[in-house]
C-alpha cells in the first residue's frame, strides 16, 4: 500500500456495486503489489479452551508475519469468530497492519460509522480494520469470489497464502477457490470446525460420502497442517517463508539472477568480440586486395591533384593484421566464451533445482529437510563453477524482481508451490514453446547462412571467370567468415538437439495426459513427471555445453592459426582448465511412461 494506515482510525469503506476488481483496488488506495494473507475462518463462537491459543497464534504469529513481509491481510470483515479475534489482535499491535475485510453489504449493520453491536440478523464490522469492501449478494459466501479476485489483484506476481482457521461450509468453499488458483493452504490443526475433519480426509485421501467439493480439494489441493499448540513464532516463520521472505527458495532465485546476469553479460561481450574479429578478418583481406589492385595506379588524379594512396594502404596492411592478432589474443586469454557457457550452465542447474523444490517431488518431498537439500544443491553447483575457468568471473549483485524476467512462465510468481498441472503449464509447456520457437529461428538462420555461403562462392567463381582473379580472395574471406560463424554458433547441431528435446517434452506431456486421475495423484508418477522433465532439460543443456566448448576450442585454434598466417604470431593462451561435469545425452526418448525410463536426477 502507498502508506500505512493506523488500524485504530476510521476505516475506508468501498462498495463494490458495479465496479470491476481493478476499480475496487484503486478505490482502496492499494496501488503497489504486495504479498497477501487470506484468512478463511469461522464466524461462530470458539471453544473457550482454544481461544487463548488462537489469540496468540493470530497476534504474535500471523499478524507479525504479515507486517514483516509487507503483506496485505484479507478476511471476512465481521466482528464474529476468527475475524473478531484478528481485529482485536490488530488493535493491540504497536505498528499498523493493512487489514481488509470483505463482506456482503446486505448482511452488515451500519457500515458508515464505527462498529456497533449486531442487530436484526446483521453483523457489525470487525474492529481495527483499515479497509472494508462491501459486496453484492444477500447470503454468506456471496463475497467469496470478490475476496479472492481482490487478493489476486493486490498480489500480482507476489505469493498468496490462505490460512484456514475453523469454519464451516463457506470456509470449505473458500478453500476450493484457493485450490483452483493453485494457492497453498495452511490449516490450523486443532481449531475445530471443518478444519480437523478436512485434515483427516486429506491424510487418507478419501472424501467422506464422496463429497465432490472435498474430493476436488484432495485431488488438486496443496494443504499443509500447523498444530494449534505450536509456538506463534513458528507460525510467523512458516508464513514468512511462504510469502517469499528470506528463505532458501528466495536465495536460490537471487543466486540464479546473479548467474543469469553474468552469463548474459559474458555472452554479449563474446559475441561482439567475435563479430569484430570476423569483420576485421574480412577487412584485412579487403585491405590487401585493394592495396594490390591500386598499387600500380597511385597516385590517383582527383580534381587536378594527385592523391597518394600507396603509403596509406601500405601501413593499413601492416596495422590491420596486428589489430586482428591482438583481438584474438585478448579473447582467447580471457575465455569470455567459456565463461558464458559455464555460467549459463550453472544458472540453469539452479533453476532446475528450484522447480523440483517447488513441486515437492523427490528429492524435496521431506518437509523437514527440503530447504537444507536445496541449499546443498546450490552449494554443489556453485562449487563446481568455482573450480572451472569461470572462477574469475565477477558475479553481479542481483536486486531485480523474483523471479527474474524470463526465468518463469507467464503468471508464475516463482515462489508458490506447484501442483503437477501447474508445473506443466509454467515449466514443461513454457520450455516446449521455447524450443519450438527456437527451432524455427535456427532453421531460418541456417538456411540464410548456407545461401549466403553459396552465393558468395558463386560470386567468386564468376569473378575468376571474367578475369578479376585478385578479388576472389575477398569472396573467399567472406565465405570463410560466414562458415566460421555457422560453426561456432553450432546452428545445425543445436537445431537437431532442440527438435529432439521438444519431442521428448511432448512425449512426457502425452504420457502424463494419458494417466487416469488417480494415477496422476500417485506421488511416484508426480516424481516421474518432474524428474524426467528436468532430466530432458538437463541433458539438452549438457549437450549444448559440450558442443559449445568443442566449437570454442576449434574456433580458438582456427583464429590462432589465422593470426599466425597473417605474420604476427598467435597471442592466445592454449592451456586447458577444469570445467563443470556434464552428463552424456541419452538417445532414448520418453515414449514409455517415465517410471520405465532409465536415468536419475
Amino acid at each position: 500500500m502507498n502508506s500505512a494506515t493506523d488500524p485504530r482510525s476510521v476505516p475506508t469503506i468501498v462498495r463494490q456495486a458495479d465496479r470491476d476488481i481493478t476499480s475496487v483496488r484503486e478505490a482502496l488506495g492499494v496501488t503497489t503489489p504486495a504479498p497477501v494473507i487470506l484468512i478463511s475462518g469461522g464466524a461462530d463462537t470458539f471453544d473457550p479452551a482454544i481461544a487463548p491459543k488462537l489469540t496468540q497464534l493470530i497476534g504474535r504469529g500471523l499478524l507479525r508475519a504479515g507486517r514483516a513481509a509487507g503483506a496485505v491481510i484479507i478476511d471476512g470483515g465481521t466482528d464474529a469468530g476468527v475475524m473478531g479475534l484478528i481485529g482485536r489482535a490488530a488493535g493491540a499491535m504497536a505498528e499498523p497492519t493493512s487489514l481488509i475485510g470483505v463482506a456482503p453489504e446486505a448482511l452488515i449493520q451500519s457500515p458508515d460509522i464505527s462498529p456497533v453491536e449486531a442487530d436484526g440478523g446483521r453483523f457489525a464490522l470487525a474492529p481495527n480494520h483499515t479497509h472494508f469492501v462491501l459486496t453484492q449478494g444477500g447470503v454468506w459466501g456471496a463475497e467469496t469470489p470478490v475476496m479472492f479476485d481482490l487478493a489476486q489483484a493486490i498480489a500480482g506476481k507476489f505469493p498468496v497464502i490462505v490460512v484456514m482457521i475453523s469454519g464451516g461450509q463457506v470456509a470449505l468453499s473458500e478453500i476450493l477457490h484457493a485450490v483452483r488458483r493453485h494457492w497453498r493452504v495452511l490449516v490450523i490443526q486443532g481449531s475445530k470446525g471443518i478444519t480437523d475433519e478436512l485434515l483427516a480426509q486429506w491424510t487418507t485421501k478419501v472424501a467422506k460420502d464422496d463429497d465432490p467439493l472435498i474430493a476436488e480439494i484432495l485431488a488438486d489441493g496443496d494443504l499443509r497442517a500447523f498444530p494449534i499448540g505450536d509456538p506463534p513464532e513458528a507460525l510467523a516463520r512458516r508464513i514468512g517463508r511462504e510469502l517469499g521472505g528470506d528463505t532458501t527458495l528466495r536465495q536460490a532465485w537471487l543466486r540464479f539472477g546473479a548467474l543469469d546476469l553474468a552469463a548474459v553479460g559474458q555472452q554479449k561481450f563474446f559475441r561482439r568480440m567475435q563479430g569484430l574479429i570476423l569483420a576485421l578478418s574480412v577487412g584485412v583481406t579487403a585491405t590487401v586486395v585493394l592495396h594490390q589492385a591500386v598499387h600500380d595506379r597511385c597516385p590517383i588524379p582527383i580534381s587536378g591533384q594527385d592523391l597518394g594512396c600507396g603509403v596509406g594502404l601500405h601501413y593499413l596492411v601492416i596495422i590491420a593484421p596486428i589489430a586482428l592478432s591482438v583481438l584474438i589474443g585478448w579473447t582467447n586469454h580471457f575465455h569470455h566464451g567459456k565463461r558464458w557457457v559455464l555460467t549459463r550452465q550453472a544458472a540453469e542447474a539452479i533453476k532446475r533445482e528450484i522447480f523440483q523444490f517447488r513441486t515437492g517431488a523427490a528429492p524435496y518431498r521431506d518437509e523437514a529437510t527440503r530447504e537444507k537439500d536445496l541449499a546443498k544443491a546450490m552449494e554443489d553447483v556453485t562449487r563446481r563453477l568455482a573450480r572451472s575457468e569461470a572462477n574469475t568471473t565477477a558475479l553481479p549483485m542481483y536486486s531485480g524482481p523474483i523471479p527474474p524476467q524470463y526465468a518463469a512462465g507467464e503468471g508464475d510468481d516463482g515462489m508458490s508451490p506447484l501442483a503437477p498441472d501447474r508445473y506443466i503449464d509454467v515449466r514443461l509447456d513454457d520450455q516446449l514453446k521455447f524450443f519450438r520457437k527456437k527451432t524455427i529461428v535456427l532453421d531460418t538462420l541456417l538456411e540464410r547462412l548456407q545461401w549466403g555461403i553459396l552465393g558468395v562462392g558463386g560470386l567468386g567463381t564468376l569473378l575468376a571467370a571474367i578475369g578479376f582473379d585478385l578479388w576472389v580472395a575477398l569472396t573467399t574471406a567472406i565465405a570463410t567468415a560466414l562458415g566460421t560463424y555457422l560453426s561456432y554458433r553450432g546452428v545445425d547441431s543445436t537445431l537437431t538437439n532442440y527438435s529432439q528435446t521438444a519431442t521428448d517434452l511432448e512425449n512426457i506431456k502425452g504420457w502424463w495426459t494419458a494417466l487416469r486421475p488417480d494415477e496422476q495423484g500417485d506421488p511416484s508418477n508426480v516424481d516421474a513427471l518432474v524428474q524426467h522433465t528436468e532430466q530432458v532439460l538437463a541433458t539438452e543443456l549438457s549437450g549444448w555445453t559440450q558442443r559449445m566448448q568443442d566449437a570454442l576450442a576449434n574456433l580458438r585454434k582456427d583464429q590462432e592459426k589465422e593470426a599466425n598466417d597473417k605474420g604476427t604470431g598467435g597471442a592466445g593462451r592454449t592451456e586447458g582448465g577444469p570445467s563443470l561435469v556434464v552428463a552424456v545425452r541419452s538417445d532414448a526418448t520418453p515414449t514409455t511412461p517415465p517410471s520405465q525410463l532409465s536415468g536419475a536426477r
